[in-house]
């Protein structure tokens, strides 16, 4: 059998190289879409822990863990028991938040993506994030951005727009302000910082809706709702017209 000669051997190294330089866009798009299903699958295992949990308390939604004052007394709230009026730091509390009976696993909290526990995270954006139970954070619109007293919310029935109940907020934010995970809930935007849905998915994002229906937006539209002065998916508070 003859042997390969040397520009034999060196069209094949060539051949395999452009098929590699083809194939890693191809690998590098499916490993993001996987990621982007996983994510959505665990907001989709919340959105039906938030359905059993309306089901077993006259339809009401959970309260969204909004900042109270370091005065109130514990709350229960759908991430975690809050005792000083902020998130804790006791794996004990994280479990008494009122989706842990359904949930009963943490991985379902983040998002694959979520680099929270990761050395580097630890020394940068980890000091600003004191609410490191989950990468997702709750609409406010569910007791009115703070108008219903704590802590009471709407019940399901009372929501006008099928709106979109949890969503990732944009961690890069973190390090300019605080109240991107200062608790579990959120507004889905306050100017100057952007507190709406993050990029973590690009060109879209993931997002939770009330009827636990899960949905990949494009970023831009998804962002653009945020920043709206009207009503829509994101801006859907029962007792305001306008949604805000």
């Amino acid at each position: 059998m003859a042997a390969f000669t040397l520009m034999e051997l060196l069209i094949v190294i060539a051949i395999i190289a452009i098929l590699a330089a083809m194939l890693l866009p191809v690998l590098s798009r499916a490993k993001q879409r996987a990621v982007r299903i996983q994510c959505l699958g665990n907001m989709k295992q919340i959105g039906v822990a938030a359905q059993l949990y309306g089901s077993d308390f006259r339809d009401y939604f959970a309260y969204p863990n909004w900042g109270l004052p370091y005065s109130s007394p514990p709350h229960y709230g759908w991430l975690y028991r809050s005792v000083d009026g902020g998130p804790p730091t006791d794996i004990e509390l994280f479990k008494q938040g009122l989706f842990w009976p359904y949930l009963q696993t943490r991985g379902v909290y983040y998002c694959p993506l979520d680099k929270t526990n990761s050395a580097a995270v630890a020394t940068t954006n980890s000091p600003y994030r004191a609410n490191k139970w989950s990468t997702y954070v709750m609409n406010g619109a569910v007791m009115g951005y703070g108008i219903l007293q704590t802590p009471k919310t709407y019940k399901l029935t009372q929501a006008k727009i099928l709106g979109v109940l949890l969503w990732e907020p944009d961690e890069s934010q973190a390090t300019a302000s605080n109240g991107v995970y200062n608790d579990g809930a959120s507004t889905p935007y306050y100017p100057p910082i952007d507190f709406g849905c993050s990029k973590l998915h690009l060109p879209g994002c993931n997002l939770l809706f009330i009827d636990a229906h899960v949905e990949f937006k494009k970023y831009q539209i998804g962002i653009a709702e945020c920043q709206a002065t009207g009503a829509n998916e994101f801006w859907w508070n029962p007792g305001s017209r306008n949604g805000h």
